[in-house]
């Protein structure tokens, strides 16, 4: 779990004999200084990937788990089996591709194991 994580930042806390990490995740960049904000990756373009992929890349972006949901594009609202549709599709997403991060976002996709044209 560790090598998921850079420190940037370390403190001496020599009352407690322990030090205090400061880190982000290993794809992001240190801030310049303790305490500022880290920016944060748009929403990646998961369209046509696997949903196993997506949700890894979205997860990377920083989206938790439980704010992802996967409809099927053919019964949008019938109950999925997420073993059966991991390497179906992205069909669609939302957020859009480019859309600006956000920690209280939730990501919803599309998924099919064969993608129809929906335009």
């Amino acid at each position: 779990m560790t090598r998921k994580y850079e420190v940037c930042f370390t403190e001496d806390k020599p009352d407690l004999g322990a030090v205090d990490l400061f880190v982000v995740p290993s794809a992001e960049t240190c801030p310049a200084k303790r305490g500022a904000v880290v920016p944060r990756p748009p929403v990646p373009d998961v369209t046509g990937r696997t949903t196993g992929e997506a949700a890894a890349l979205m997860a990377a972006t920083g989206f938790r788990p439980d704010r992802m949901k996967a409809r099927d594009q053919e019964k949008p609202s019938a109950r999925l089996d997420a073993q059966a549709a991991r390497n179906w599709r992205v069909c669609s997403q939302s957020p859009a591709a480019g859309s600006p991060f956000t920690a209280d976002g939730k990501v919803v996709m599309v998924i099919a194991a064969t993608c129809r044209n929906t335009q």
